[in-house]
């Protein structure tokens, strides 16, 4: 059967979809981030710092290093930003549920009170044709 509730639900299901979509490509994004930080992790621990030498071995040393820290607090921030990224479009998410829930709601609601007033216009109708043919069978008789 179909209610004036419908299609609002359809779209409201296209807006949970495109949620979870959403959410697993930050997911998917933020494992690729923590791939990248934990690289930058190794080839700085690869880095080897001279204990003797000239001091532009040194300073070329603690510069390669210094990038590698830089490009981890930057992918770090990344990381953060979709991760409240990701909260967002759970509440969006969380949101569109409570919402399809109050509409399927309404939506059973409208469906019990027509289903409702079907049986009574059956009843109604059995009731008819019960009080004709009791007529009937008074008029037969008489």
């Amino acid at each position: 059967m179909r209610t004036k509730f419908d299609s609002l639900i359809r779209v409201i299901k296209q807006k949970i979809k495109f949620c979870e979509q959403s959410i697993a490509q930050i997911d998917r994004e933020i494992t690729h981030l923590e791939e990248q930080v934990e690289g930058f992790l190794h080839q700085m621990h690869k880095i080897v710092i001279p204990s003797q030498g000239s001091s532009s071995v040194f300073h070329q040393a603690y510069e390669e290093k210094k990038i590698c820290l830089d490009m981890i607090d930057r992918t770090k921030e990344q990381i953060a930003q979709l991760k409240l990224h990701k909260q967002q479009r759970l509440q969006e998410r969380k949101r569109y549920d409570l919402e399809l829930e109050q509409i399927s709601f309404l939506q059973q609601r409208e469906i019990r009170e027509f289903l409702k007033k079907i049986k009574n216009k059956d009843q109604k109708e059995l009731d008819d044709i019960a009080s004709m043919q009791f007529a009937r069978r008074i008029n037969e008789k008489n």
